[in-house]
């Protein structure tokens, strides 16, 4: 019989090695990883005293309309080749959604190998992850208007700052206070061999404008075989002058650097300061998200100045006891009230649905024309109004 628990210390090479055969990683990073994993945020399936498959579901913080509500991410998720089928993954994925429930996590987000097993216990795309790519040629010419220096372990705070001014005006990026996420994750790199560096924009003032860690990537082929192209996930700026010093730093790399690579929203505004329509879209995925606790994500998250009301039933595979249940929604100027009442609604739509809705990555004009959401004018126009905005995005990669 399979057990799913927590995993114990000596299972971690095993969960390294599961996750290596599912996802092809590789044995070296199995061997690199494996005693970086944080078991307490991973369940694991056992079969005859053997890890068999992985979950595991990290804490995060995600903006929604300029506020952050407490989110679980669900990463890792592995199945052995001989085990699938069986529906361990969808069980392993559903108790770490019942474990952030319980545990505070009002919605929570992953990325799929596969969409259709994630519908079916709630989740729906509802986001993308997005890089662009530009010549470094084709960057702004001229001088830095700000001074752009190597990144100082004093920095940390001052970074931080910046990201939350930038990204709480945005819908979907995530946020983290443990030091270890911005150390590790952010402001380092965990692969070896790979030339790494995080530059920062200093106003006059000495305060920190702007930041990008970034890594030395592959060429694409031109007259060198050392030749390189400049990858990095966040590019981020409070102001024109602190974006402009950043390009411009970057654009001293032309030469041996060949391209600038970088995560952003869909439509990235850089592009109002390129020449010409230079930038590309490199590679663009899309992420999942679920409600969690319905009444306590609509009521967290932020809106416009936007009242009305409206009843709304929402199916839920996931949780029986939500199966079904209808919602009032009450907006007054931008505030939401949500609570569960015993009547007719007004609105139907699957928790998946409803949770690409609420983040804004599918209008609900589009959900009605595809048949993914049953409701009439008045409600939808009360729906388009209340969840507008910044089409949703990620800056991260699990």
């Amino acid at each position: 019989m399979t057990e799913i628990r927590t995993p114990t210390e000596d299972e971690r090479e095993q969960i390294g090695s599961v996750m290596s055969i599912s996802l092809n990683f590789g044995q070296a990073w199995a061997e690199r990883r494996a005693p970086t994993f944080r078991l307490e945020q991973f369940l694991v399936a056992v079969d005859d005293g053997r890890v068999v498959a992985t979950s595991a579901a990290r804490p995060f913080l995600q903006w929604f309309g300029g506020r952050t509500l407490p989110m679980t991410w669900v990463y890792a998720v592995a199945t052995l080749p001989e085990h699938r089928g069986g529906g361990l993954a969808s069980e392993l994925v559903t108790r770490l959604m019942r474990r952030g429930r319980e545990e505070g996590a009002l919605i929570s987000a992953l990325y799929p190998a596969a969409v259709r097993p994630y519908r079916s216990i709630g989740y729906e795309i509802a986001g993308t992850y997005t890089d662009h790519r530009i010549a470094i040629s084709d960057l702004p010419q001229g001088p830095a208007p700000l001074r752009v220096e190597e990144y100082r372990t004093g920095d940390l705070d001052d970074v931080r700052a910046v990201f939350r001014e930038v990204m709480s005006t945005q819908n979907g990026p995530i946020y983290s206070e443990l030091e270890d996420w911005w150390t590790e994750r952010i402001l380092a790199t965990r692969e070896p061999d790979v030339l790494f560096r995080v530059a920062v924009v200093r106003g006059e003032n000495g305060a920190i404008e702007g930041f990008c860690p970034f890594r030395y990537g592959k060429g694409g082929g031109g007259d060198f075989d050392f030749a390189f192209g400049i990858e990095t996930a966040h590019l981020v700026a409070r102001s024109e002058a602190a974006l402009r010093s950043l390009l411009a730093y970057f654009r001293g790399f032309r030469g041996l650097g060949e391209s600038l690579q970088w995560s952003g929203p869909p439509a990235d505004p850089i592009a109002l300061l390129i020449e010409e329509q230079k930038i590309r879209t490199a590679w663009t995925f899309h992420w999942m998200l679920r409600l969690l606790d319905v009444p306590g994500a609509l009521e967290g998250r932020g809106y416009p100045p936007v009242s009305g009301s409206l009843d709304l039933m929402l199916r839920d595979p996931a949780f029986e006891e939500d199966d079904g249940a209808t919602y009032h929604l009450e907006a007054e100027s931008g505030k939401v009230r949500a609570s569960r009442v015993e009547r007719a609604a007004s609105a139907v739509a699957s928790i998946g649905t409803f949770s690409s809705i609420f983040t804004g990555f599918t209008s609900p004009a589009d959900a009605v024309r595809v048949g993914a959401l049953q409701a009439d004018g008045a409600a939808v126009e009360f729906l388009s109004a209340l969840f507008a905005g910044p089409p949703p995005w990620l800056p991260e990669w699990f």
